[in-house]
């Protein structure tokens, strides 16, 4: 089997190779060259020590900030690449880290510390792929299965419990048996790993998908999930491709309080939950609404907030199958139809032919000006007058009568 290396990532191999150094390309980059996809970054691993990784890279910059895990990082044409020296792990007292690392010569020792069989694969052009434990047939049968016994990898490292689910949904490989059985008995320990990590996890899975096994695990951190709102959900946001905003407004189902406080404590930014909480309020207000005009809910949802119309359109979809209503699915089509166009009418204040100082006019002042001001949007929105200045001043001095 041939991968496709960079020109610097050969040039790294063959230099460490020159010096009488193993080295491979190893981890998430290996196991993407297989699928077919295109790598992020280029992890390689050496049987150099790191003094010895700074001795063969000398004539080029150094940033040796990972040393004392046996990380150097070499700076090639303004590129960064991490060279790590074979380690095998020490004990883990925290879930998370080890406490203390120990170099190896032994390729196989640094193969079998990792998560994952897709993620513990090596490669050099000289020599080939080196798969001690099967990856290479787990990417062909789809499978995420842990590198020895799956007890030992998630005790070491319980995030390893949600990156094997988020490697799940991403790939839309399965879990393997064992694995998985291993991810449930073992799932308080994701209590010990912090939230801003479990974060990252979560964010990632929920840009590609979404599955009852993540669902269960969540329960450990948002226990207000019930096993029917899981299963409710894998039915909305399984069937369609949408945004991680919408599933995690499916998802968390909540009212405005609590949807707001989970995604608090999930550490997600104000921005994401505000976006959020109104996908979710928005879409549930249009499912509880006896009046369904298409343009008119186009343009107060772009009047509320316009960055979450598409997601909106969206939502409706998806709540449109755990109803079993067609109606939702057809009102979101007819509103994505019509988008554009609202997009061109008035549907904010600015928008009006009239302003304040049209107001003070005829005698408003204070707070009133801006009330009138969203009367008469409203009145432009439901089609009730034009957005033109005569009907416009004409509307505001009856409604001030």
């Amino acid at each position: 089997m041939e991968l496709r290396l960079p020109s610097n990532v050969k040039y790294i191999l063959n230099k460490l190779n020159e010096c009488g150094y193993e080295a491979y390309v190893v981890g998430g980059c290996v196991r993407d060259s297989i699928i077919g996809l295109i790598p992020h970054d280029w992890d390689i691993c050496t049987s150099a020590l790191p003094k010895q990784i700074i001795k063969v890279f000398n004539d080029h910059k150094i940033i040796p900030t990972g040393l004392k895990h046996g990380t150097v990082t070499v700076v090639i044409d303004n590129e960064q690449y991490e060279i790590t020296t074979y380690r095998i792990d020490g004990e883990y007292k925290d879930n998370r880290h080890p406490s203390e690392v120990a170099f190896t010569s032994s390729l196989k020792e640094d193969l079998k510390r990792r998560d994952f069989t897709v993620n513990a694969m090596a490669y050099n052009p000289s020599i080939g792929l080196i798969d001690f434990f099967g990856g290479k047939k787990d990417i062909t049968n789809r499978v995420i299965k842990s590198v020895g016994k799956p007890d030992d990898r998630f005790n070491e490292d319980a995030l390893r419990i949600l990156r094997a689910i988020r490697f799940s949904i991403t790939l839309g490989y399965n879990i393997e048996s064992q694995t998985l059985q291993s991810i449930y008995r073992n799932k308080s320990l994701l209590k010990n790993i912090s939230i801003e990590r479990i974060n990252t996890e979560i964010t990632k899975a929920f840009s590609c998908g979404y599955s009852v096994v993540m669902g269960k695990i969540l329960q450990v951190i948002v226990p207000e999930l019930t096993d029917r709102m899981i299963y409710d959900t894998i039915t909305m946001v399984g069937v369609l491709d949408t945004s991680l905003n919408v599933r995690l407004a499916l998802v968390f189902n909540f009212e405005k309080k609590k949807q707001k406080e989970i995604l608090q404590r999930l550490r997600f930014d104000n921005k994401t939950i505000k976006n959020v909480c109104d996908i979710r309020k928005v879409t549930y207000d249009i499912c509880n609404s006896k009046e369904l005009v298409p343009q008119i809910i186009v343009k107060h949802i772009l009047n509320y907030n316009e960055k979450i119309i598409n997601d909106v359109i969206c939502a409706l979809r998806c709540v449109s199958y755990i109803d079993n209503n067609i109606t939702y699915y057809m009102f979101a089509d007819n509103m994505n139809n019509c988008l554009s166009k609202c997009k061109n009418e008035c549907y904010k204040i600015s928008q009006l032919k009239v302003n304040g100082e049209d107001m003070k006019s005829i005698g408003y002042f204070g707070k009133e000006i801006g009330i009138t001001l969203n009367s008469l949007l409203f009145a432009v929105i439901e089609g009730k007058i034009p957005n033109e200045f005569n009907a416009l001043m004409e509307y505001s001095q009856k409604i001030k009568n």
